[in-house]
C-alpha cells in the first residue's frame, strides 16, 4: 500500500491549508498526508524538488514565489503552464517532475497527483 505525501513550498504554509488538504485526503479515503516545507531560495526550490525523489513525495504546491522560477528545474511543463509562463502545481510521476497549472482547482490536483 503507498501513503502519498503532498506538500506546500514557500516561506511559510498558509493558515489552515494543512488541516484543509489532510481533509480532502480523508474525504477522498486517500492514504496521504499534506505537509509545509519551507523554502525561501531558488536554491531551497532545487534542494526541495531533488527531495521529492529521495522521500517519494507525490506532489507540492508551489507559493507565487516559485511559479516562475520552477520551470527550469522540471523535466515535463504542461501546455497550461507554457501559455501562462508559470507552473504552481509539480507531480513526482515516476521520477519524472510534471509542472502544471491548477490555480484554485483542488480537484485537478488530486487527478493529478493520484489518477484513478
Amino acid at each position: 500500500m503507498v501513503r502519498y505525501v503532498i506538500g506546500y513550498l514557500g516561506v511559510t504554509t498558509p493558515q489552515g491549508e494543512r488541516k484543509r488538504w489532510n481533509g480532502v485526503l480523508a474525504g477522498k479515503g486517500i492514504d496521504g498526508f499534506f505537509d509545509g516545507y519551507p523554502t525561501k531560495t531558488r536554491d531551497d526550490l532545487q534542494f526541495r524538488l531533488s527531495e521529492m525523489f529521495l522521500l517519494e513525495r507525490r506532489g507540492y504546491i508551489l507559493a507565487p514565489q516559485f511559479h516562475v522560477p520552477v520551470l527550469e528545474l522540471l523535466d515535463v511543463v504542461d501546455a497550461s503552464a507554457q501559455a501562462a509562463g508559470k507552473a504552481d502545481t509539480v507531480v513526482n510521476e515516476g521520477g519524472v517532475l510534471h509542472g502544471y497549472l491548477c490555480g484554485d482547482d483542488d480537484e485537478r490536483r488530486c487527478g493529478l497527483w493520484f489518477p484513478a
